[in-house]
């Protein structure tokens, strides 16, 4: 997405457009360019993802680097509701925290989207996704976006171009997931996508192509009762304007290819148009989708649009004016958001509505919320707006705030929605040029609450670790959605800085403050020399620090996961405590919980000393061995040991080693758990090797076809039968992929394809755990 700055400053500071009240009808009536279904996901090729060159975006869209040129300073806005302190009223924090995506496509931004159904999450990010339960266990992915549309044969093909979007229809309890495909040399662009067959995101697909005279950039997307209805912002070398489509959702819900679009555009004067998207229940029949607009510069006003699509008769279809409301003044002027220890800045998309823009129809009244980036003192706060509409009325502000604390902090990049009690939640990026790095964090309100005032105190769900310096992308958007289950618990995902871009996700309500609880897991055991990888568990906590009682070390002390190394004092203890401390939502809430690690050593062997006896005797093993769980000697020769498990037991020669003058006898020792590596020693008895080697056999059997490949392969499981759980590791040790399969869908055998044509040609893992079992696999691409 282009940073128009420049451009927008010129055009709206100016006042070179003006808006029209007249009805328009539609610029472009088309029908879908292919349409087809897929099979299950589950069984779709998998695309790994790797990283994608999209230099081809610059041409289309002009210099990302393109700054708006400062004006002169100007007397500070005078903001109507600036809220410069947090909220006072606590809460819980969130219910679950899990980890996202991250940087897998070598890519900035991450347009970070998810959307939440009954009983699952979909998160969807240039050029990833990725499906998990909401217990957070990871079901499928991370893969490559164009596997969605592997097989979707057209001028796209292959492509994955990115600036995705995932939406969950409450109302036909299904998935949609889109992205853009460019496909310049015919000069056509496309919007490509793909809705589940039924509320299974794991499922089958209806897959669409709509066509674009220009490239169709920055999609937005949203439900609504008679279509989907994307905006976009069109270029072609430069800016043509923005414009609006509908496509016909009742065809796509049952995959009929002959699904219309009803296009209207291009508005020059137009940047980042916004569609309403249903939240809760549809509106009722009739009710026109609405298009929201902001200028952010020149003569402030948000204006929202009607769009009435008539699928009958598409001619028909309107588009026009609603109202043009007075946000009063406010400054859009943000040059770089600060970060700790750098020069660089990050973008703040201040010219632009955020995504999404709810709308929840209460019966009695309508309302929709929205969110954008201004500029408080020289720092990024957040404004923010209620509109309602009553029966037969136009639709109005009904409360707007901006949320910017003064404690030197810089908060954009918001996406706010509504519940069904009326509660805000807003979620949002926040940093500063000290100590606090781009993290992500939330607030919110009651129905009840003064007017204007986000009242919650403020959450950080995730702490970032790290500064971007490579590029100033950020975002470009963050999602936040209400659990369809209950309407009422907030889905958030957003990114935030670690040694990467990496997204998280998370849920919360904004339940009472519940006092920490910390759970530092089982007491443990840990070879000498190998990590321990502690795995605590949190609730109702901010942040959280292991620390021990000796002088190892935690790799990553500020996770709830991390690989631990005991230090020398440990070693000499044989223990050491290790302590999680969790604080909570409130000042001096803290909670610990603590597990004892006792280190277990690798066996030490001495098997004896070399010896010569009288061709007529036995011998009389004599060993010393420490730490060891059990012993086992062996021979080279043709004797035998009268208990070979017994430190000390008799070994009688047999003629080979008679004839031989000589004989190896081998003490081996198995370790202690949890190491896995014993130990050996050997002593000789002076009176030739043969040496015996027997292979396990596991009845479960994993085929890879070809292996060595260029990239595309294929996986044969046979004999398994149990529930089965695949990954996949780089030579890093960094998993890429999972993919857990229930035992009855091992019967007969499963295959599953593999493309690593976009991964760095190597060594990659593949490792299958089925019960007990776990068999260990090289795949080799080159």
């Amino acid at each position: 997405m282009k940073n128009l700055f420049l451009l927008l400053f010129l055009a709206f500071g100016l006042g070179l457009f003006s808006y029209s009240q007249e009805t328009l009808s539609p610029k472009i009536i088309r029908k879908a360019y292919y349409a087809d279904k897929t099979p299950p996901l589950r069984e779709m090729t998998i695309i790994l993802p790797g990283e994608r060159q999209r230099e081809w975006k610059n041409s289309e869209i002009g210099n990302p680097s393109i700054k708006m040129i400062p004006p002169a300073p100007k007397t500070p806005v005078v903001y109507e509701n600036l809220q410069e302190t947090t909220g006072i009223l606590g809460s819980r924090g969130p219910i679950k925290s899990i980890p996202g995506i991250g940087n897998v496509n070598g890519v900035y931004p991450p347009d970070t989207e998810g959307a939440v159904g009954p009983d699952h999450y979909f998160q969807m990010i240039n050029l990833s996704f990725a499906i998990w339960d909401k217990n957070g266990t990871k079901l499928y992915g991370p893969v490559d976006n164009s596997t969605l549309w592997e097989g979707f044969i057209g001028a796209w093909t292959g492509s994955n171009d990115g600036d995705p979007i995932v939406l969950y229809d409450v109302n036909a309890d299904r998935y949609v997931a889109s992205q853009f495909a460019i496909e310049r040399p015919n000069g056509k662009s496309y919007q490509l996508v793909a809705i589940s067959a039924t509320g299974d995101p794991l499922g089958e697909y209806y897959r669409y192509a709509f066509e674009f005279d220009h490239f169709n950039d920055y999609p937005k997307m949203s439900t609504w009762h008679d279509g989907y209805y994307c905006t976009f912002n069109f270029f072609e070398s430069g800016f043509i304007g923005s414009g609006v489509a509908a496509f016909e959702r009742d065809k796509m819900l049952v995959g009929d290819p002959d699904a219309g679009m009803i296009f209207f555009g291009y508005f020059p004067d137009k940047f980042s148009l916004l569609p309403s998207d249903a939240e809760g229940p549809m509106p009722p029949a009739g009710t026109p989708n609405y298009i929201a607009t902001m200028n952010a510069f020149g003569n402030k006003q948000f204006e929202i649009y009607e769009f009435n699509a008539d699928w009958n008769n598409p001619s028909n279809s309107t588009y026009q004016l609603g109202v043009s409301l007075n946000p009063g003044n406010f400054n859009s002027e943000i040059y770089g958001i600060p970060q700790p220890g750098t020069s660089s800045t990050l973008d703040a998309l201040s010219q632009m509505l955020m995504f999404r823009l709810p709308y929840r129809n209460f019966g009695s009244y309508e309302a929709m919320v929205a969110n954008h980036t201004v500029n408080v003192n020289g720092r990024a706060g957040i404004k923010w707006y209620e509109f309602r509409k009553n029966n037969g009325e136009d639709w109005s502000i009904y409360q707007q705030g901006v949320y910017a604390p003064n404690d030197g902090l810089h908060r954009w990049m918001g996406s706010i929605t509504m519940n069904a009690a009326g509660t805000i939640a807003l979620g949002y990026s926040v940093s500063g040029s000290n100590d606090v790095y781009p993290s992500i964090r939330y607030t919110g309100r009651p129905k009840d609450a003064p007017l204007g005032q986000m009242t919650y105190d403020e959450v950080e769900a995730q702490t970032g670790f790290g500064s971007q310096t490579q590029i100033s992308r950020w975002g470009d958007y963050s999602c936040m959605n209400v659990d369809p289950v209950n309407d009422s618990i907030f889905w958030f995902t957003n990114e935030y800085m670690n040694y990467s871009w990496k997204t998280r996700i998370i849920a919360f309500d904004f339940a009472p403050i519940q006092l920490p609880e910390a759970y530092a897991g089982p007491d443990g055991y840990v070879c000498q020399d190998t990590f321990y990888y502690v795995n605590g568990v949190a609730q109702y906590a901010q942040s959280w620090k292991w620390t021990t009682s000796g002088d190892g070390f935690f790799v990553a002390p500020n996770n709830l996961y991390s690989p631990y190394l005991r230090g020398n004092q440990d070693l000499q203890n044989g223990y050491a405590y290790l302590i999680l401390t969790v604080n909570g939502f409130e000042p001096n809430l803290t909670a610990k919980d603590s597990l004892l690690l006792t280190i277990t050593y690798r066996p030490t062997v001495f098997a004896g000393n070399d010896t010569v006896i009288h061709t007529s005797s036995l011998y009389l093993t004599n060993p010393q061995v420490t730490n060891a769980a059990s012993i086992e000697w062996a021979t080279d020769g043709d004797g035998f040991f009268e208990n070979p498990a017994d430190l000390q037991t008799i070994y009688t020669p047999g003629k080979g080693d008679l004839d031989a003058g000589q004989v190896k006898l081998t003490l081996n020792a198995a370790p202690l758990a949890p190491c896995s590596f014993g130990n050996s020693d050997a002593l000789n008895l002076y009176f030739d090797p043969t040496i015996n080697v027997g292979e396990p056999i596991v009845k479960p059997t994993t085929t890879i076809l070809p292996n060595p490949s260029s990239g595309v392969f294929t996986t044969n499981l046979t004999g398994y039968s149990k529930d089965t759980e695949i990954r996949i590791f780089n030579m890093e040790g960094d998993l890429i992929f999972t993919e857990y399969i229930t035992s009855n869908r091992l019967n007969n055998g499963l295959r599953r394809d593999f493309d690593f044509r976009y991964k760095t040609k190597g060594i990659y893992v593949l490792k299958i755990t089925s019960g007990n079992q776990t068999q260990i696999h090289k795949v080799v691409i080159q």
